[in-house]
This record gives C-alpha cells, structure tokens and sequence, in this order.
C-alpha cells in the first residue's frame, strides 16, 4: 500500500510500545473482544443507518398487542407457535415451497382448484370449512 506523504509522516510519528506484549485480534463491539454473526449483524445495521435498535422481527409496533396477547393464551406453545407462523406467512403451504423451490406444483390437493397458501388452506378451501364446520358439531 502507497500513503500519501502527509500520512506517512503521521503514521511514522506514531510511538511504538517499549512493552513486548503480543498483539492479538479483537473484536470491539462484543465485550469479550470476540466476533460474532450477531454482533456484526448489528454493526452491519448500525452502518446502513438503522439505529432504532430493533431488528425486523414480529414485534413491531403495530403488532405488539397481538404477539403479546398470543403468547399469553392458555394453549399448548405448539398451538400458539402455529398461530404466530400461520399469522407470518412461514407454514409450509405448497405456495411457500414453491417458491422456495421445493415444490413444483402449487396446487391445493384437497380442492385442486386454487392456489395452497396458508389463508387457503385454514380458511378458504373448502375441505379446511368442511373439518371447521365438523368440529364445532
């Protein structure tokens, strides 16, 4: 690398340590000196100007109540975790692996008229009305 002569000036004026310590590496934004995905992630966040200090994640603002009032139902945590995933658009729905290049066909396989995505298969399909209308009998 070529510095300038200005620079090179600064750096040569720079002292050098009379102590033979060996140098090591250190990450300064975890406080073990240690990197992580996560602290760089944050760092990396921190750089592109979002400095609110929150991820993207299900607890924005407009959805906090309803996160809140979810996790707090008296249901078995796989039934609110299904509600929270169903509510995200991250259940498996033949939709959802299509484009994520599972599936090739998106087709519901219970009705075979529409496309299978979550809303479709919970509430729309016929057969999903069908199971709905049976359990509340």
């Amino acid at each position: 690398m070529i510095f300038n002569l200005f620079d090179a000036e600064a750096i040569l004026k720079i002292p050098l340590s009379r102590r033979q310590v060996q140098d090591k590496m250190v990450w300064m934004h975890c406080r073990n000196g240690k990197y992580t995905v996560k602290s760089g992630y944050h760092v990396a966040r921190m750089l592109a100007g979002d400095n609110n200090g929150r991820e993207e994640s299900s607890e924005q603002k407009a959805n906090h109540q309803v996160w809140n009032r979810l996790w707090q139902l008296r249901v078995p945590s796989k039934i609110k975790v299904f509600g929270w995933r169903a509510c995200l658009n991250i259940l498996p729905s033949k939709v959802n692996l299509v484009r994520r290049q599972i599936l090739k066909e998106d087709r519901c396989g219970l009705c075979q008229r529409c496309l299978e995505s979550v809303i479709h298969a919970l509430w729309e399909c016929s057969a999903a009305q069908d199971v709905c209308a049976g359990s509340t009998a």
